[in-house]
Parts: structure tokens; sequence; C-alpha cells
């Protein structure tokens, strides 16, 4: 009966860590601006330029949550299209922890409709 209790223990256990890991909240709703390259901008304005500097877990991670930051402010201020200028990644320590940092910096651009998805 003791090992019957162990086992359920034991499963309750993992389909409780299997159920936090489900649940990304850290993560910002995805936001359809696409990034172009330098030949994919005639037709655009440009609007200005903003950077952001966010942390992550690794250098992919922090430069994704920061390009995500990025991409909310171009929609808030209604431009449709952004142009990575720069992309910086380093890392810091915090409590003990190596921590990933990536700053980006990015031209905010309104094109015509045809980029529109939405």
């Amino acid at each position: 009966m003791f090992n019957f209790y162990k086992n359920i223990k034991f499963v309750s256990l993992i389909i409780l860590l299997g159920s936090c890991s489900i649940f990304n909240l850290d993560d910002p709703q995805y936001i359809n601006i696409p990034i172009l390259d330098k030949s994919q901008l005639n037709g655009c304005v440009y609007l200005f330029n903003i950077s952001a500097v966010e942390t992550g877990y690794d250098p992919a991670n922090a430069t994704n949550r920061a390009l995500n930051t990025l991409k909310k402010q171009a929609y808030v201020t209604e431009g449709n299209a952004i142009h990575i200028r720069r992309v910086s990644s380093s890392y810091i320590y915090e409590n003990g922890y190596k921590t990933d940092t990536s700053d980006v910096s990015v031209d905010v651009y309104k094109c015509d409709s045809s980029l529109d998805q939405s």
C-alpha cells in the first residue's frame, strides 16, 4: 500500500511540473510585423528608430524578446515593418547566475498595403 501512494505522489508531481511548462506566461503575444531587408524597403516611409535591451536564458531568447518589444512599439505607432540596424549580445551576472542580454536597434517603416496581412 505504501508503494501505491508513493507512485501516486510521483505521478502527481510529474503532471504538476509538466503542466507548468505548458504555459509560458512570460512570452508576449505575437504581433505580425515583418522584418525587411534594405532591398524590400522601396515604397516604404521611414518613421523613426527605436531600440530595446532585454534579458533571456540564452542570446537567441534575449534577442527574440527585444524584437517582440520593438514590434509592439512599431504596431502601436502604426508602423507595419521594421528593419534591423544593430544587434549586440552580452551577458551579466545576477545573483550568481549568468543572464544573457541583447540590445536591438531597428528602423520602423510604414509600407504600402501589400504588407498588411490582417
